[in-house]
């Protein structure tokens, strides 16, 4: 898999392009691209099977003990909250002292305990886009509980259970919870509903073969097009979610079993999406609050987006990583 590196950046760079999508159609009065456009919303789930198949990846054979179990751990949080714990008083300072959100201490507090995805008035409260990190550190723990209670476990059962368990989340949301949206909006960003996208790409890193179908150069497109209708045919966000987890499912299968040529600017997006993930939101909200909208106002805010993100990632990400990387070695 030489090429495992740039299919994965490449991903992510659609994962956030997507998401990107979703957070600023809605400053184009288009109906039917707008209707589209918020199948962007699945660019999150994209990130975690891309995130499950590279955690799994690199860690499936050194995660051997309690000491590795430790570097692992420490890797992790340096890699991923140095600059998630900084926006979240910027969040608060620019938008929450002007009353927008009601961000009271309990709520920050959880925030920098990564407690607030247990909580339903706080799992998305302040970044609009943090419940995702709090899957995400679900999904670092539980993969150190499977490694640490089993020498071999069953990748695909574990898919299955988490699957399952989602099914069931989904099944109550349907039938129980039509009329309490804030709860059945709080289960579908919980990791219960959303951890068996991780194990997904926990799966497919355990390939070795597939169907000559699934690596079929000319069903990529195929799978892209399914992907691009799905609005237009589904109207259940749980339903899109599950269609959009399977499409992503076979990409990631095809992209591993055949060689490419992938875009560099697209990768290079890749590289810096988890910056433009926890940043862009703040620069949209300063974008709503004081600038005027115009076309040429809209590509001022996504250069800018893009230019801080590169900032970020240079000088907080990278930064985070060798912390982390000499804090392991203590």
């Amino acid at each position: 898999m030489s090429n495992r590196l740039e299919y994965l950046d490449f991903l992510r760079g659609i994962a956030i392009l997507l998401v990107l999508l979703t957070h600023t159609h809605h400053y184009f009065n288009i109906p039917t691209f707008n209707e589209w456009a918020g199948l962007g919303a699945r660019g999150v789930q994209l990130f975690y099977i891309v995130s499950g198949f590279t955690i799994y990846y690199i860690y499936q054979y050194k995660i051997t003990d309690i000491n590795s179990m430790k570097i692992y751990i420490i890797k992790r949080i340096f890699r991923i909250l140095p600059l998630y714990f900084l926006l979240i008083p910027m969040y608060y300072y620019f938008f929450g002292v002007y009353n927008d959100y009601n961000f009271d201490i309990l709520n920050i507090i959880s925030h920098y305990l990564l407690l607030n995805g247990f909580f339903p008035e706080f799992i998305n409260s302040i970044l609009r886009v943090e419940w995702s990190i709090f899957d995400e550190f679900i999904f670092y723990f539980l993969l150190v509980y499977l490694f640490y209670k089993y020498t071999n476990f069953n990748e695909a059962y574990s898919l299955v259970i988490t699957l399952c368990i989602s099914l069931i989340i989904a099944i109550i949301s349907f039938l129980l919870l039509k009329e309490n949206l804030e709860l059945k909006s709080y289960l579908y960003l919980s990791p219960y509903f959303q951890m068996y996208n991780f194990f997904i790409g926990v799966y497919i890193v355990t390939l070795s073969s597939v169907p000559n179908i699934l690596k079929y150069k000319k069903s990529l497109i195929i799978l892209i097009l399914l992907f691009l209708i799905i609005p237009f045919y589904i109207d259940s966000t749980i339903i899109q979610t599950y269609f959009s987890s399977l499409i992503f499912a076979l990409i990631l299968i095809n992209l591993k079993f055949n060689e490419y040529k992938y875009n560099s600017v697209i990768k290079y997006i890749g590289t810096i999406s988890f910056s433009i993930y926890l940043i862009h939101y703040f620069l949209i909200m300063m974008y709503a609050r004081y600038i005027n909208h115009t076309t040429l106002n809209f590509i001022a805010l996504i250069s800018i987006i893009f230019l801080v993100s590169i900032v970020s990632y240079n000088i907080i990400e990278k930064k985070g990583i060798n912390i982390g990387k000499r804090m392991s070695k203590i």
